[in-house]
């Protein structure tokens, strides 16, 4: 038997009611994503680093759990450090003051010369870290630059070449309203052609 068509008109009438609440409740969750949606990444920048996006606690707690543990280096920012899946990488997740627990603002990728094995979390399945444009260790100068664009400031020494993209107009920028922050940088380093370190994020304001 079919209740909506044969049942008491206070049931059907209940039915009808639960589900027009439901869809409104639906539309208003929808316009509150639109509205919270993040704008377009500009072209230099980047967002996060195997599903870990910049000042989002629920990433971060969803892939690292609640409870992460910061150090307290002397000279810089609370960090936390995690190993890939080989130990050959770090990844330096770094804590601004005054901001959420666990929203972080920057993240530093590196190869771990020091063979931190035993000191750092190891997430396994994780091969290597890459961003969210596909920037990982190992690329090219060439490679940086067709993803990141050509609006980047370079410094060179005999060693070492350092390629830095930053965006700080406030105003105009969308990325940087959405987060309320007042810029953007993005530094990598390389040697001998291979992206030896790279940080991104947003400088303390």
């Amino acid at each position: 038997m079919n209740i909506l068509l044969n049942g008491d008109d206070n049931m059907r009438r209940n039915i009808i009611s639960f589900c027009l609440i439901n869809y409104f409740v639906l539309l208003i969750e929808i316009n509150t994503c639109a509205q919270n949606k993040l704008p377009s990444v500009p072209k230099c920048a980047d967002i996060s680093i195997n599903g870990i996006f910049l000042e989002d606690n629920i990433s971060i707690e969803d892939i690292l759990g609640k409870d992460i543990k910061l150090s307290k280096p002397k000279n810089d920012f609370p960090q936390a450090n995690f190993l890939n899946s080989d130990s050959s990488q770090i990844l330096t997740l770094i804590f601004h003051y005054g901001n959420e627990k666990n929203k972080f603002s920057e993240f530093r990728v590196r190869k771990n010369e020091e063979k931190m094995k035993s000191s750092y979390p190891v997430l396994c399945g994780v091969d290597c870290f890459i961003t969210y444009k596909g920037i990982k260790l190992g690329i090219s100068r060439n490679d940086l630059v067709r993803i990141l664009g050509d609006g980047y400031k370079e410094i060179k020494d005999s060693d070492y070449h350092v390629i830095i993209y930053r965006l700080k107009n406030v105003e105009d920028s969308q990325f940087l309203k959405y987060y309320n922050l007042p810029s953007y940088f993005g530094k990598y380093v390389f040697k001998n052609n291979k992206l030896e370190r790279f940080s991104f994020g947003f400088e303390y304001p």
